[in-house]
């Protein structure tokens, strides 16, 4: 199920809240979490039943595993359990979404024959597999954790999060699963929450799909982009992606908001950020959180010399980019970043001490980075991002301007009395909205900002009603979150 449909909006969510707290009030506490699971396994299961067969399996095995790694006194089983646990876990990724990859390699490479698999790929299943791992080893680390079954089933499934995140230890959701005080209505939750999904969900329908479908068209035919049609397309993808990740982010903790469940912020204005070190401090903030603590840190971290320092951020962005997808593309990406990374190391960030410099150079490298990150291929990267230096005659792409031009909101404002003007330029409307949207995500407040000073009012409640009733009505052909194939 997607959060952008209408069995969302006006069935699901609503039965799913009403269940919730009707059953906190009857002070049902451990149905309450039933409840919950329940819901999570239709969210999940709405596509595709068969999904239902990974994740309640991933569950019982995992569970089985950890209960019995807890049980044992000696460190060598714990180890081998613990070890069995997370080969379980990469098996299972491995499998799906990794395997055809190295078999096409390997059958590339030595001319032989070994066959692929047609797996469909589950949904959100990288974010599983990081839950169940997260969860390994926290509880090998912390024998004395309490918790029941339905705790774990209920941190895995949780619906707000299982499809792209954000990624939440388990420690820090299961002391809010155990207060039986969450589990009753929260009004100023419900209004922060309703106001925060409202804003995801804009940013998912509003923007990110107008967006979605420029970048469609610019890289249709690449050898048609000059160097301002291809700038225009490679901003569009930049923002398209932060705005529908960031979207499913603020849909994600606004819906569990509701629920008295508070997930961590995953997203602070990233295209701000001075360096690329910054960059990764609020780009997909869980997902560095996650390979600090469970790859940096055991590797070594920054505690045995400039040397392997560096050497740990290669494998950690290497990692990252081998987890966004089984590509070149998304290998070559990650590892772009973690060079860059190194390099700040290194000079010791100097450029970050000039502001201006420091972001510039930063959004440049983060815009052709993500030409990498989107391409099939690396030389349809480097196909396109040869484009930029191709001057050409100065005109914007016709197929961009003809789509900008056939969205609803344009064809309204034309009908006021702004055809004539965009008879007489018909890119305008085009480069506006690239700059008014750049100008916007560069200096306006961001979404966390806005819900801590968030104080109930008409006017914030007229806000986020225009806000849901402009989304729905635009559903029609939005596109699935980018970060739901990942």
């Amino acid at each position: 199920m997607q959060f952008y449909s209408y069995i969302f909006i006006l069935l699901f969510l609503p039965v799913c809240i009403s269940g919730y707290f009707l059953l906190g009030k009857a002070e049902k506490y451990e149905a309450s979490k039933i409840w919950l699971i329940a819901m999570s396994f239709w969210f999940y299961a709405y596509l595709h039943v068969t999904y239902l067969i990974l994740l309640g399996g991933s569950i019982l095995v995992n569970y089985g595993i950890i209960d019995w790694m807890r049980k044992q006194k000696k460190i060598v089983y714990k180890k081998l359990l613990l070890v069995s646990s997370l080969t379980v876990n990469l098996g299972v990724l491995f499998l799906f979404k990794y395997y055809n990859f190295f078999v096409d390699n390997l059958n590339s490479l030595f001319k032989s024959r070994i066959s692929s698999l047609t797996l469909l790929l589950p949904l959100g299943l990288s974010f599983i597999v990081f839950q169940q791992i997260s969860f390994s080893i926290d509880c090998y680390r912390n024998a004395a954790l309490q918790y029941s079954f339905t705790d774990y089933a209920l941190y895995i499934t949780f619906f707000p999060k299982i499809a792209s995140g954000p990624i939440i230890a388990f420690e820090e959701l299961l002391v809010q699963l155990q207060d039986t005080e969450r589990k009753r209505i929260n009004f100023e939750n419900m209004s922060k929450g309703f106001y925060q999904a409202a804003m995801g969900l804009a940013k998912k329908v509003l923007i990110a799909d107008t967006l979605a479908q420029l970048v469609t068209v610019g890289v249709s035919d690449v050898r048609k982009l000059h160097t301002f049609s291809a700038l225009l397309v490679m901003l569009f993808y930049s923002l398209q992606l932060y705005y529908d990740f960031s979207g499913y982010s603020d849909m994600a903790i606004g819906v569990a908001r509701m629920l008295n469940i508070e997930l961590p912020v995953n997203f602070d204005s990233p295209y701000k950020a001075r360096s690329v070190t910054e960059f990764w401090k609020r780009w997909h903030i869980t997902l560095t959180q996650f390979f600090t603590k469970y790859v940096y840190i055991p590797l070594g971290g920054n505690r045995k010399g400039i040397k392997r320092t560096c050497i740990n951020v290669m494998i950690v962005f290497f990692l990252s980019g081998l987890w966004h997808g089984a590509n070149w593309t998304f290998i070559v990406w990650g590892c772009l970043h973690g060079v860059f990374m190194v390099l700040e190391r290194l000079t010791g960030r100097k450029i970050e001490k000039v502001p201006v410099l420091g972001w510039l150079f930063t959004f440049l490298f983060a815009n052709a980075a993500w030409v990498i990150f989107r391409s099939d291929s690396l030389s349809e990267a480097l196909l396109f991002l040869s484009r930029i230096f191709h001057m050409g005659n100065g005109m914007v792409e016709s197929g961009l301007v003809q789509v900008m031009n056939e969205i609803v909101e344009i064809r309204l404002l034309c009908r006021f009395g702004l055809q004539g003007i965009v008879d007489r330029i018909p890119c305008l409307p085009l480069v506006l909205f690239a700059v008014l949207l750049l100008v916007f995500t560069l200096t306006v407040k961001n979404t966390q900002e806005r819900v801590k000073q968030f104080c109930f009012s008409r006017k914030q409640m007229a806000v986020t009603v225009l806000l849901l009733f402009w989304s729905i009505i635009s559903f029609s052909g939005v596109s699935v979150f980018l970060y739901s194939n990942f």
